[in-house]
């Protein structure tokens, strides 16, 4: 409510309304605490003990972004880790040598997803799931060519399981940012994908008038790089709500 009066107030959008009067709306209205009750970030782990306990735990995110923070100081640590028998301090270990964009770690994250390919489609809600989701995203921010083959392999295998495919898409883009040599394959995959897919289309409500495509934001994210590479792009996208009608005018 406060963030959509500032924008009428000032005439502008949400996204570029003053930051500190909104906080001073906020801090108001009770809804954001003074700064000095605010609580503060503790320092990030540098002892490697400490690393290592929250890479074996449920909860390796703040040992995640430690260990990047350290860079390859820490990699040597890392790969004696991945291959300790623990399987959390493995498969998190090799998480944290792909945020690191160690080419190396390619197999142990192609292997990850290898394994658990018998969940596909996969479920928000199952750990493996999200093991599968961080594979497959790491692969793209390393954006090592050497995974291409293997991502659209998997893509073909996800059939119409829209949240798969979105990661395995944005996988595939990230690498074809970084390689000029591959974009056009990687297009060609994808628009072969999605004519194969036609459209992945959720009804809510009985709505079937308008039902949601659970694609547009792939073929949005795709549709984006390809103009900026100077590429076509030739599946039609419909936008389903104002965010996507305002990404798609942004291109």
């Amino acid at each position: 409510g406060a963030m959509a009066a500032l924008a009428i107030k000032h005439g502008c959008r949400s996204v570029n309304i003053p930051i500190e009067e909104l906080q001073n709306e906020l801090r108001a209205s009770g809804c954001l605490p003074a700064a000095e009750n605010m609580k503060q970030h503790l320092p990030w782990l540098t002892d490697l003990a400490a690393i290592r306990a929250g890479l074996s735990s449920d909860n390796p995110g703040e040992a995640l972004w430690s260990a990047r923070r350290m860079g390859g100081s820490i990699n040597e640590h890392l790969w004696k880790w991945q291959s300790d028998g623990d399987e959390r301090l493995s498969r998190h270990a090799i998480w944290a040598l792909g945020l690191q964009h160690d080419t190396l770690v390619i197999p142990n994250l192609v292997k990850d997803i290898k394994d658990h390919r018998d969940s596909l489609p996969m479920d928000h809600s199952d750990d493996r799931g999200r093991q599968k989701y961080a594979s497959i995203c790491l692969l793209g921010i390393i954006g090592d060519s050497s995974a291409a083959v293997f991502l659209s392999q998997l893509l073909n295998e996800v059939n119409d399981d829209a949240a798969t495919s979105t990661h395995i898409l944005v996988a595939m883009m990230r690498i074809a940012d970084r390689d000029d040599e591959i974009r056009q394959e990687m297009v060609t995959m994808a628009t072969d994908y999605f004519q194969r897919q036609r459209q992945n289309l959720l009804t809510l409500w009985n709505n079937e008038e308008h039902p949601i495509n659970l694609n547009s934001l792939s073929l949005i994210y795709i549709k984006k790089h390809c103009k900026r590479w100077g590429m076509d792009f030739s599946i039609t996208i419909k936008p389903q709500d104002r965010r996507e009608r305002e990404m798609l005018l942004s291109i």
